[in-house]
């Protein structure tokens, strides 16, 4: 057997480097991240999709090294999808983190996903970090190589009452000022908003001006 050998869509290990960002709204979350993969100082994919779904309202980000979070992604699909056949119900959007820290315990994995998703419960968005911690955000995060710059547009961008539309532009600004900034970062955009009606995903192959 070759232990080289990956499933379509799969990278290698050793690729990394990303801007992923959150805002939580009342309507809703937006997500959205950069398409670069990065291999050492190199360019090694530039189409890549880092939203990735968990069921119907609930997504994660890619952020680390690649193959882990595909494997994590993979592992996290199996488990919610077990959960709601044996139930017969979704899982809850505030019980995903606790299933992703239970791993995290019996595997090391390196990555620093945030998880969004929206319920009759409220509107969630999270990060859970490998040694297991989780944060609950109120209003927006950022992960990845690029996070100083995004994070600064937005604290500077974000305020109570912010609308689903005025979330989405303001995260298409965190990942464009970190694709400008950071060298890990770019070739593409690839949003998320969500709501309780589910997950409107939309790629771009270059980052826009304006959505």
């Amino acid at each position: 057997m070759n232990n080289n050998t990956k499933e379509a869509g799969e990278i290698s290990e050793e690729k990394n480097g990303t801007t992923t960002v959150g805002i939580k709204t009342k309507d809703g979350v937006v997500v959205a991240t950069d398409r670069k993969v990065s291999y050492f100082m190199s360019t090694a994919k530039k189409d890549m999709n880092k939203i990735m779904p968990i069921h119907d309202t609930a997504v994660m980000t890619m952020a680390g090294v690649v193959g882990h979070a595909q494997k994590v992604r993979d592992k996290l699909q199996g488990k919610v999808t077990t959960y709601e056949s044996r139930r017969g119900r979704k899982m809850p959007i505030e019980s995903i983190p606790y299933v992703l820290r239970n791993m995290f315990e019996e595997d090391h994995y390196h990555i620093g996903p945030i998880l969004a998703g929206v319920d009759n419960t409220g509107n969630y968005l999270y990060e859970v970090e490998p040694n297991g911690a989780i944060i609950s955000y109120k209003e927006y995060t950022s992960t990845g190589s690029g996070v100083q710059f995004a994070t600064g547009v937005l604290e500077q961008g974000y305020h109570d009452d912010i609308t689903l539309e005025e979330a989405q532009e303001l995260a298409l600004n965190a990942i464009k000022t970190a694709s400008e900034r950071d060298n890990f970062t770019g070739d593409g955009l690839v949003i998320a908003t969500i709501t309780e009606d589910g997950v409107d995903t939309n790629l771009y192959d270059s980052i826009p001006d304006k959505l």
